[in-house]
Parts: C-alpha cells; sequence; structure tokens
C-alpha cells in the first residue's frame, strides 16, 4: 500500500474516534434484542470512543459471560457488574469511574454509525473551547415502520463530565447539570440516534410487563424482578430486520 493511502486511511480512523470521550451503558438480558444483542453493541459501538464502560445490573440471560468474552477482544472496554437498582442509579454508576472529558450514553438497543460518529467528533473539535452537552434526535425503527427525527425519551447523550451530570428518576429518567460553567455550550446535533423496537404490540406488551409495575412501586423499592422473567420477554426482544438497512 502506497505511504499516502496508509496515512489517508489512518487520518480516517483518527476522524472515527471520539477522543476524550467514554460510553457509558447499561444492559440488562441483552444477548438478543431487535439491534442485534449485546455483541453487536459492542462491535458497533466500543471501536468508535477511547473508553468504554458497560455496566451489567443483573443480567440471566447469558449476557455476562458474553461480555467477559467480548472484554477479552476490546482493550478499551471495562466491564461492570452491579444489581439493578434502577435507571437513574445504575447509570451514575457507571459513570463514576470515567476518566475522560466527555461521556456518551446509549442503550443496548440503539446504534449510531460511523458517519455519526465522525460527525460528533467534528463537533467537539469545532467547540473545543466549551464544555459541552449535544442534545440528540431519534429515528424509532420498527420491523414494519421508520419514524426519523422524533424526541425519544432521554434526549442529552453526550456531555462534558466537567459538569457535574447526574441521572435523575429510577424510571424514565433524565440528566441533569450540577455546575453551569462560562463557557457551557447546550446544543442539539441534526444527527440520529437509530432506537430499534419490536412491534408496536409487542413494545405495548413490554410497557405493560416490565415498565408499568417499576413505575407503580416507587423510586425507593428494591427492584429484584428480571426482564428475562416476563412472560413476553422473548416477543420484545426478538431481532428488528430492519437493523440491517444501518449497517456501515
Amino acid at each position: 500500500m502506497e505511504i499516502s493511502n496508509i496515512l489517508k486511511r489512518k487520518g480516517k480512523l483518527k476522524n472515527l474516534l471520539l477522543h476524550d470521550t467514554t460510553l457509558c451503558a447499561i444492559v440488562r438480558d441483552e444477548m438478543i434484542n431487535p439491534a442485534g444483542g449485546i455483541e453487536d453493541f459492542i462491535e458497533s459501538t466500543v471501536p468508535f470512543v477511547e473508553e468504554a464502560i458497560v455496566l451489567d445490573t443483573g443480567s440471566v440471560d447469558g449476557t455476562k459471560g458474553k461480555l467477559k468474552e467480548l472484554r477479552g477482544n476490546h482493550s478499551n472496554l471495562k466491564v461492570m457488574h452491579h444489581e439493578f437498582e434502577g435507571y437513574s442509579k445504575s447509570r451514575n454508576r457507571s459513570m463514576e469511574p470515567t476518566k475522560t472529558r466527555y461521556i456518551l450514553v446509549l442503550d443496548a438497543d440503539e446504534r449510531l454509525e460511523k458517519k455519526d460518529f465522525m460527525e460528533i467528533n467534528d463537533t467537539l473539535d469545532l467547540y473545543s473551547e466549551k464544555e459541552m452537552t449535544l442534545s440528540f434526535f431519534f429515528t424509532q425503527v420498527y420491523p414494519n415502520l421508520i419514524l426519523r427525527n422524533t424526541r425519544d425519551g432521554h434526549k442529552i447523550r453526550l456531555f462534558s463530565k466537567e459538569l457535574e451530570p447526574i441521572f435523575k428518576k429510577d424510571i424514565w429518567e433524565y440528566v441533569e447539570f450540577q455546575k453551569r460553567k462560562d463557557n457551557s455550550y447546550f446544543n442539539y446535533t441534526s444527527i440520529n440516534i437509530k432506537h430499534f423496537l419490536p412491534e408496536k404490540s409487542e413494545y405495548r406488551l413490554k410497557e405493560r410487563e416490565w415498565y408499568d409495575p417499576l413505575e407503580s412501586q416507587g423510586e425507593l423499592t428494591k427492584f429484584t424482578k428480571s426482564p428475562a422473567e416476563c412472560p413476553s420477554f422473548l416477543k420484545w426482544k426478538q431481532p428488528n430486520p430492519q437493523r440491517e438497512k444501518y449497517r456501515d
């Protein structure tokens, strides 16, 4: 390979990497899911961040073992384990060991494409003097329907650790910032996070069997039930064939 092509390739890979950024993800029972499962999540995300922290919150379906295996393939991947104690506390726990300037939050059924990582990296470079937060739009990908530019759940997914982020609420969580700095910069990006979902009827089963009981128990209740114990678990975990449209 010619020297010019080698340098061009190295430069491209450098642009794909989110420097000084840690992926923080919480997972539970993700061997399969509409986005392709835990292995797909790691392989399509971890190579594009400087560090990655994945907190398993009590999986019983083999996710723990798969994460241990994948950790051997990615030197920048750290795997933690702690029983589920609500979404906000789990997210805050996953952020505790971070050492980078920025934190990126994604779930195991969400994906960014390579071009998205490049655009985020360009944005961080452009505003390098600012303590950034980025809010994202979402593409909700159902097996037979795609809805683009939606505002799905908590939207702020990339933020400076210097702003002292903290997630609140045990379900339907959101992030707040305990510190404001003179160079704080809050902005929306046009990038869409791709959120892969089951059929709407199956997602309603998930809401009824998993989210509704959590919500009714109250924020101080200890969570003991596993998603895998829900009767329709396998229905709302089935791989979504639309995932293939978003592979690089």
